[in-house]
């Protein structure tokens, strides 16, 4: 690396800081205002940030009202809770990148990973989409969207094929062992609203982070728990 540096012989993508990878994305909201015009909410999983910014700051450009709604994961700190072990992967952070744009989101989402890993598989098994454990949990939280507001256009990202995946989340062994295994009939539909970020507790739980910056959001300390 000492090498490159001295050459500058090299590139460095950095998903995490570099705008280009935000704005790469500015063909899917394209691809949405031509297809898809109106939509009302836009379920976006949060690793990198760049893909639910990339996609809703072009896109309010012409339709404001959309929602930015963002899936994150507990032990993550990407919306306020503190850093911890995680086992899901491609969801959640341990550091805090700039392509992530706080103040764009509407809602903020965080799942447990056995109830992110029980919507991958049950988004196969009713629709055969095959994907990961971030497109399922996206999809569980769109899906309770489009419940609660069933006249809404609800969008969402899928980032990730299930190849990966086949020998953890689509296997039965792996989550047994792991303690990572729901029964479809324990998925919760609903998610628990609170009032801060401090006070999520999985398995879900969703929070009005109402298009705040990040310090804006983690100043407020009245923290109380109710039903979505």
């Amino acid at each position: 690396m000492r090498e490159l540096e001295e050459t500058g012989n090299y590139v460095l993508l950095d998903q995490y800081g570099n705008p280009v990878a935000r704005r790469s994305y500015a063909p899917v909201a394209e691809l949405m205002g031509d297809q898809l015009r109106g939509v009302d909410y836009l379920v976006a999983a949060a690793g990198s940030g760049a893909s639910g910014a990339g996609v809703t700051e072009p896109y309010r450009a012409v339709f404001p009202e959309m929602r930015l709604v963002g899936v994150d994961t507990f032990n993550s700190t990407l919306f306020g809770l503190p850093d911890g072990e995680r086992i899901l992967r491609g969801l959640g952070n341990s550091l805090m990148p700039a392509n992530l744009r706080h103040e764009l989101y509407d809602e903020v989402d965080w799942l447990s990973a056995p109830l992110a890993f029980a919507a991958t598989r049950r988004l196969y098994r009713e629709s055969g989409l095959f994907r990961g454990p971030t497109t399922g949990a996206a999809w569980w939280v769109a899906r309770s969207i489009a419940m609660r507001q069933p006249d809404a256009r609800v969008v969402m990202l899928s980032a990730d094929s299930g190849m990966r995946y086949i020998d953890d989340v689509f296997c039965d062994e792996w989550l047994h062992e792991h303690g990572a295994f729901m029964a479809s009939e324990s998925m919760p539909e609903m998610p628990v609203a609170v009032n801060h970020p401090s006070a999520a507790e999985p398995p879900w739980s969703m929070f009005d982070w109402g298009r705040r910056p990040y310090a804006e959001v983690m100043t407020v300390g009245d923290i109380a728990r109710r039903p979505a």
